[in-house]
């Protein structure tokens, strides 16, 4: 049930992260294929990293705390830059 909550949350703010990043790109002159393909690519990078998530999960505590405080500190990172 948690890795139906956790893809559910991930489609909810997609799509305005994704309008977001798309807006940024075109207003830096970017052109509309390069837009595409950088979206895709950052789309394609979120379920790598479910698909990777999903495999660690029961791997020992060690690891999961590893990527635990690895994901911590990127929103840390993101909210404070």
């Amino acid at each position: 049930m948690s890795v139906i909550g956790l893809a559910l949350a991930i489609v909810v703010h997609k799509w305005a992260e994704g309008l977001t990043l798309g807006l940024l790109y075109k207003n830096e002159g970017f052109q509309r294929k390069t837009i595409i393909l950088m979206l895709l690519i950052q789309g394609f990078t979120n379920v790598l990293g479910l698909i990777v998530g999903s495999f660690l999960m029961g791997q020992g505590s060690f690891i999961m705390a590893f990527f635990m405080s690895m994901s911590a500190g990127t929103f840390l990172y993101i909210s404070l830059v």
